[in-house]
C-alpha cells in the first residue's frame, strides 16, 4: 500500500473537495489542497458553480506559490489528487 503521509513539509500535497447544500437549494462546492506532512490547508476555493479540472490545477499552483512564500524547502514535490 502506498504511503501518502511524508516526513517533510512542502514535499507532497493532495486535493479534495466537498459540497454543502444550502437552505435555498443552491450548493456550495469547496475544493482544497493540503500538505501531506502536517495537513495544513495550503489553498482553497469555493463556488456555487461546478469545480473544473482547471480550477484544481489553479488550486495546486496556488499551493506551490504559497510554499515558495513560506520560505520552507520545496524540493522534490509530489502532487496527488484525491477524491
Amino acid at each position: 500500500m502506498a504511503r501518502i503521509a511524508v516526513d517533510e513539509r512542502n514535499r507532497r500535497w493532495c486535493s479534495d473537495g466537498f459540497e454543502i447544500g444550502c437552505d435555498n437549494g443552491e450548493k456550495v462546492r469547496v475544493a482544497f489542497a493540503l500538505d501531506c506532512c502536517d495537513r495544513e490547508a495550503m489553498s482553497f476555493l469555493a463556488t456555487t458553480d461546478g469545480i473544473t479540472g482547471g480550477d484544481v490545477r489553479d488550486l495546486m499552483a496556488g499551493s506551490h506559490r504559497a510554499s515558495l512564500r513560506s520560505g520552507k524547502p520545496t524540493a522534490g514535490h509530489d502532487r496527488m489528487a484525491v477524491g
